[in-house]
């Protein structure tokens, strides 16, 4: 599709991997996401742009601000995500909640525990039925797509 009417981003922690060591990454994804979103909005055919925050990472640890965990990092990055919808008038959808309550209720973010246990958190990871939402730790089963696509779908209006 060459004029596309709708536009959605979904950006996370690899994107702002490259940068300079002086610049916090969450300057530097705030002011790409910015980029983007002028860009897509400058287009003629473009009616909707939707910045969706990242999933969680199930083996990603808490997410309490200043745990330093890869998820405390992902929070960060959702939390600027929605500071630029707010700032540019732009339809979020907040996975990043969505997706680590998902995985705290199956008992996947309590990496620490595991590694306490002498476990890997993929091997405690294994150690749940089949039905998890992820597997090796951190890329979603077909029911953890199927809900990271429910919470899209809610967030952009569908019920």
């Amino acid at each position: 599709m060459t004029e596309p009417t709708v536009v959605m981003y979904c950006l996370g922690y690899n994107d702002v991997l490259q940068r300079p060591e002086d610049e916090p990454v969450e300057a530097l994804y705030q002011r790409n996401l910015l980029k983007l979103v002028t860009k897509a909005k400058s287009c003629d055919t473009v009616r909707q742009v939707v910045l969706i925050s990242a999933p969680a990472n199930p083996e990603g640890g808490t997410a309490m601000k200043g745990a330093g965990g890869y998820n405390d990092h992902l929070l960060t990055l959702a939390q600027t995500t929605y500071a630029v919808s707010v700032d540019t008038d732009t339809l979020f959808v907040g996975l990043f909640v969505n997706t680590y309550n998902m995985y705290s209720v199956r008992g996947l973010t309590r990496t620490a525990e595991f590694l306490e246990a002498g476990a890997s958190p993929s091997e405690a990871t294994h150690t749940l039925v089949h039905s998890a939402p992820a597997y090796q730790g951190r890329f979603p089963r077909e029911n953890g797509y199927m809900a990271i696509a429910s919470s899209v779908l809610k967030g952009l209006g569908v019920t």
